[in-house]
């Protein structure tokens, strides 16, 4: 089924269940409707940051954020309630923002920092004045009494939005960025893309969204506790129910909720008035077990034949690499490395395993810090982060291949493309490298020489002024290897500075100059020639 078909059938049925509701249970129905989708609203935003590759365990910091913020307001401050519901998504942002560092973590890390911070805030909330632990009545509002319609209705947009939302930011380069980072955090940097400045976009789109629904859910019960807004349930309520539905897709917060909501409330609340949750927790439980990805498929955003305008190739600059040093776990890795690579050059780096070649690439990269020396682009400081070097510039190649899994082999090389300004070339970069006729499948299937070349159209894609390889040519077969060897010729030729590293001590044919690493010290930095004629001197 289409998505867009699939939009307005979901939607036909959400509405159809909600007009026979009200008609047969009336003003209960009418409330049922209400909080099913105010929980499709949570679950679509909850949602948002399962887009990029995040897990949120504290969303209840947002909900209580917007609801106390609209009980405040409209009690205390006697603002209107249209007028207070945009002050409550401004407080769901501001909640979200001490979070803002917490982006760079991995997303079972990010979700222990949001249910900390949602602790932290219900403590800080109820040790307020103005809120306490008994929180507000609300007053009596025209339109705004529980479950009357401009409540329902405004529940309707806030979902039906989050959900057209999430579809639309998939469709733009953000949505993509933000399906990359969940791929492979990586491999994303190495592209130019900021894991926190893809990522802020959606934690605040999340939050405003919550936040709302919390100044809603005020509206709704007519009353706001502060132990009951800030309550793991409003947490874990959204997780499961998109989850159900399936994070990764738009409608999946809203399928889960139209199928376990009706089923807890009319069936299980009733029945089981006191452990009818139970079933929120069995959901969850089924679901990890057995369909982890949800009812619903991974909306996978697609790159586009043609989207972002062609742009000239950087300018070309030396990289110079000045008393490096880097340490790992306390031990020296690096000590005291040196070169100079300069515009159009190939500086092959040799040694032994654990002689320090991907540490000095890491570090090149900015990957991980220098304890001592400096790098400079073009003679002047390189940024700082892997994701800024690679804006400069700075284009690297992995040991082993790390695709993006869920794309295809041309949407791997488009999305670096997209970046560099370069999606005309990319069916060419395709064919240089024999990757034509796997074009439409997931790189996640591809051998590992498949993903070595794969690795190469990728960082070619970039067209960098600096490349560092990482032992390319392994696992090729003889044919591929010329022919790679040939495209870093060429892009050298083209004024690329080119760090290329390789184990063992043979140069290759491609080198302007050699350096040799053993144990993290120079032992040898020359010409070819020179590195050849003290390798087959008699020893004294």
């Amino acid at each position: 089924m289409r998505e867009g078909t699939r939009f307005f059938v979901l939607w036909a049925v959400v509405c159809s269940a909600a007009g026979f509701a009200v008609a047969s249970m009336g003003r209960f129905g009418l409330n049922v409707v209400a909080f099913g989708l105010l929980y499709a609203a949570l679950a679509t935003s909850w949602s948002w940051l399962r887009a990029a590759g995040l897990l949120s365990l504290g969303h209840s910091a947002f909900f209580g954020a917007g609801a106390l913020t609209q009980a405040w307001l409209v009690t205390s401050g006697r603002v209107s309630p249209w007028l207070a519901l945009g002050a409550s998504a401004a407080a769901g942002v501001l909640a979200a923002l001490p979070l803002i560092p917490a982006l760079r973590l991995r997303p079972a890390s990010f979700g222990l920092a949001t249910l900390s911070w949602a602790v932290l805030l219900k403590g800080l909330a109820g040790g307020v004045l103005a809120f306490g632990m008994e929180g507000f009545l609300l007053p009596s509002a025209p339109g705004f009494e529980g479950a009357a319609l401009p409540v329902v209705a405004t529940l309707a947009v806030l979902a039906l939005a989050s959900g057209f939302g999430y579809e639309l930011f998939l469709r733009r380069p953000g949505g993509r960025a933000a399906a990359a980072i969940r791929q492979s955090p990586e491999t994303t940097s190495s592209l130019g893309i900021d894991l926190v400045g893809e990522r802020w976009r959606p934690l605040a789109l999340s939050a405003a969204a919550t936040a709302l629904a919390g100044a809603l859910y005020a509206h709704l019960t007519g009353s706001v506790e502060t132990a009951v807004v800030f309550s793991p349930a409003f947490s874990i309520l959204p997780l499961v129910l998109g989850m159900l539905g399936g994070a990764l897709h738009p409608l999946g917060g809203l399928l889960g909720t139209l199928i376990l909501y009706p089923v807890d409330e009319l069936i299980l609340r009733p029945a089981l008035p006191h452990a009818h949750t139970m079933a929120y927790g069995l959901a969850l439980f089924a679901l990890l077990v057995f369909r982890p990805q949800g009812l619903l498929p991974a909306r996978i955003p697609r790159i586009p034949a043609s989207a972002a305008p062609p742009r000239a190739p950087r300018a070309p600059f030396a990289l110079d690499v000045l008393g490096l040093t880097v340490r790992r776990n306390g031990a020296a890795v690096l000590t005291d490395v040196g070169f100079t690579v300069e515009p159009g050059e190939i500086l092959r780096v040799l040694g032994p395993n654990g002689a320090g070649k991907t540490s000095l690439l890491l570090a090149i990269a900015g990957r991980i810090p220098a304890a001592r020396g400096a790098i400079l682009f073009g003679r002047e400081p390189s940024p700082r982060g892997a994701a800024a070097r690679a804006r400069r510039g700075l284009g690297r190649t992995f040991q082993a291949p790390t695709p993006f899994p869920d794309w295809t082999v041309r949407e791997n090389v488009a999305i670096a493309a997209e970046r560099a300004g370069n999606l005309g070339g990319v069916d060419a970069l395709l064919a240089d490298l024999q990757l034509t006729a796997l074009r439409d499948r997931p790189a996640g299937q591809l051998s590992v020489g498949e993903g070595k070349r794969l690795e190469i159209a990728r960082v070619l894609a970039l067209r960098p002024s600096v490349l560092l390889l990482d032992e390319p040519l392994a696992g090729l077969s003889p044919e591929a290897s010329e022919r790679v060897s040939g495209l870093i010729d060429d892009l050298r030729r083209k004024g690329t500075a080119v760090v290329w590293v390789e184990h063992g001590p043979a140069p290759g044919r491609l080198a302007s100059q050699l350096l040799v690493l053993e144990g993290g010290l120079i032992r040898f930095r020359g010409s070819v020639e020179e590195w050849e004629a003290a390798r087959h001197a008699p020893a004294s």
